[in-house]
């Protein structure tokens, strides 16, 4: 990080930060198991995109009153679709 980012971080750690306001990022990652028929970039990215957009439209919003709750409005949600996560995760753990 730079000068004025490691300031901040530390006058947040301190609790010294004036009119600070977090937002959360939170990182999904999940085995998806449908096939990809595309073999161009755009392919790929376009299905993916309907891929992420088929899995998370069936959710229920209204289970969670993101509305009426000013910390929930704030969480950013990153979807990461893997093809074959536990082969992934079974080559990270042979690097460490």
């Amino acid at each position: 990080m730079d000068n004025e980012m490691n300031q901040v971080a530390e006058d947040y750690l301190n609790n010294t930060l004036e009119n600070v306001e977090v937002h959360l990022v939170s990182i999904i990652t999940y085995n998806e198991n449908k096939k990809l028929k595309f073999d161009t970039e755009t392919g790929i990215k376009n299905q993916i995109e309907t891929i992420i957009e088929e899995r998370y439209h069936l959710f229920d919003n209204n289970k969670i009153d993101v509305e009426n709750n000013p910390i929930l409005r704030r969480i950013t949600y990153i979807v990461f679709p893997v093809w074959d996560l536990k082969g992934l995760v079974e080559e990270f753990q042979k690097m460490i």
